[in-house]
């Protein structure tokens, strides 16, 4: 018979809290890694301080030469 006390309510026992996972180095390289840049909604001056660092924040995709794609891809005017 087991020691452990019985829920009354039946309620699904809640799964134990998983801490992030920790790298050993002082900077991330790997995606995995980089938490921050996975909530960007949490962090967004991580995300603007990538962008003006000349870099695109991982995970996201930032849109270039948009106008010039939809300027090539109109057929011209008769």
């Amino acid at each position: 018979m087991s020691d452990a006390p019985i829920d009354p309510g039946g309620s699904p026992p809640t799964p134990p809290r998983r801490r992030r996972q920790r790298y050993g180095g002082t900077h991330p390289r790997r995606f995995e890694e980089k938490y921050k840049e996975h909530d960007p909604e949490r962090f967004p001056e991580l995300a603007a301080h990538v962008r003006e660092s000349g870099r695109t924040p991982a995970g996201t995709h930032v849109p270039i030469l948009v106008d010039e794609v939809i300027a090539a891809a109109t057929p011209p005017s008769l």
